[in-house]
């Protein structure tokens, strides 16, 4: 590039200082002037870096297999539960011979006795632990976390114990359906109720078990394009990033987010 860098105005005083401005009547003095070439060089335009891109895919890899560990464990919480179900429903059955008066014919020792079998197997399920952690609880038992947070902002999934101390609950564990005794008699709705507790815990597990999923199949969208990809892909401006993706669809904010130029 060429540049006018000096003008001695000494010996051209008719100049008007700092003008710089060719005017017909100095053209024939151009010649006398002074100029010198300058070389503007461009400045690179500074290089795209992800310098956490390989530790974001391990992060969000573990998550993935926290929240399938997530998934078992309410696949396991929902079997256990649907054991405990068919026990409950054969005390009803019990009780609903009792209350039939099907008497002499099934002596009282014998339904209990078959109560007491029954009751054994729901304390069997009761107690048992899925990878050494707990899988039932009560109302106040706190849930286990899985972090799922991508950036700063914490974020968790929740997946709770399932409640079995509810009061109809425990007024079968502690009841009898025939036969002398402290306990309490365990009527037909002890039963029912209990048993519509223990469908509503059902639900629970199954939508929280739906919830990782969706979680799970978004992180997994990401996964799938960095193995399929380059490891640095080029971002259209003012478009959203797979990060951004990825937490707009888990947040909900997909919509809300202005572009910015």
């Amino acid at each position: 590039m060429i540049g006018l860098t000096n003008i001695d105005e000494g010996n051209y005083p008719d100049i008007p200082t700092g003008s710089g401005a060719l005017l017909p009547d100095n053209l024939d003095q151009a010649t006398l002037w002074k100029f010198s070439a300058v070389s503007h060089a461009v400045a690179p335009l500074p290089k795209t870096s992800f310098p956490q891109s390989n530790a974001m895919a391990a992060k969000v890899s573990r998550i993935c297999k926290h929240l399938e560990e997530g998934m078992d464990f309410l696949d396991a919480q929902g079997r256990a539960l649907h054991e405990i179900i068919h026990a409950v429903e054969g005390v009803g059955q019990l009780v609903m011979k009792r209350e039939a008066s099907h008497f002499p014919r099934t002596p009282e020792s014998r339904l209990q006795s078959e109560f007491e079998i029954l009751l054994g197997q729901i304390e069997v399920v009761r107690r048992q632990t899925h990878f050494g952690k707990p899988m039932f609880g009560n109302s106040g038992t706190p849930p286990l976390r899985i972090h799922t947070s991508l950036a700063t902002n914490p974020r968790y999934e929740e997946v709770h114990l399932a409640d079995l101390e509810a009061l109809h609950l425990r007024m079968i564990y502690w009841g009898k359906v025939s036969g002398d005794g402290p306990r309490v008699l365990i009527g037909r709705e002890t039963v029912d109720m209990g048993l519509k507790h223990l469908m509503e815990m059902v639900l629970r597990s199954r939508s929280q078990r739906d919830r990782l999923k969706h979680v799970h199949s978004e992180l997994s969208k990401y996964l799938g394009i960095k193995e399929g990809e380059a490891s640095h892909q080029v971002q259209a401006p003012g478009q959203p990033g797979i990060f951004q993706t990825v937490k707009d669809k888990l947040l909900g904010t997909k919509g809300k987010r202005t572009a910015k130029g």
